[in-house]
């Protein structure tokens, strides 16, 4: 399931799950740049036009300026597990909301 997809199933919402999604492709795209261009222009709302500018507060850490690209259809499955005490039907469940626990403590175990 596409990360945006388990995030967006939860009914209170995910706090600041724009500016987590914004930082994770940031992220991606920063670090694959000298491998392959990409359309990201900035994520500073000041260095945005100014119809973006008046909605700074609103925008910010949840906005990228790109340019317009051609669609490379690519797709990546990646495959991890949970263990420990949290597995995605208890958060689904409401009995260990995701937003209350550790992630790292609980994805660790895993990592090799």
């Amino acid at each position: 399931m596409h990360v945006d997809g388990i995030l967006s199933c939860r009914s209170k919402g995910i706090p600041d799950k724009g500016k987590l999604l914004t930082k994770i492709s940031l992220f991606w795209f920063e670090k694959l740049i000298h491998i392959i261009p990409n359309h990201f222009v900035t994520a500073d709302i000041d260095e945005m036009p100014d119809e973006i500018r008046q909605y700074k507060d609103l925008l910010a850490g949840r906005a990228m300026l790109v340019r317009k690209a051609q669609v490379i259809p690519l797709e990546a499955i990646v495959r991890g597990y949970l263990t420990g005490t949290y597995t995605v039907i208890d958060d689904f469940r409401g009995n260990h909301p995701v937003t209350k626990i550790r992630m790292l403590q609980v994805l660790f175990a895993t990592t090799k």
